[in-house]
């Protein structure tokens, strides 16, 4: 994957992070739910794209020998 690729795609899985909390803040407010409810989504998102690039890079190296 080239450089500018993963940057782009660093960059929206921040912006979605960023955007989920920023979501949740709102309906945590309207609907007091304790702080670890708030911090299992985002977590959950970013443990979730982790996983998908790990995935994609071992399956790149495995083609590529």
């Amino acid at each position: 994957m080239p450089r500018n690729k993963f940057i782009l795609l660093l960059s929206a899985v921040f912006a979605a992070a960023a955007g989920t909390v920023f979501i949740g803040s709102f309906l945590a407010e309207s609907i007091s739910a304790p702080w670890v409810g708030m911090l299992i989504g985002p977590l959950m998102l970013l443990a979730y794209v982790a996983v998908r690039v790990v995935r994609a890079r071992l399956e790149a190296d495995q083609t590529d020998t």
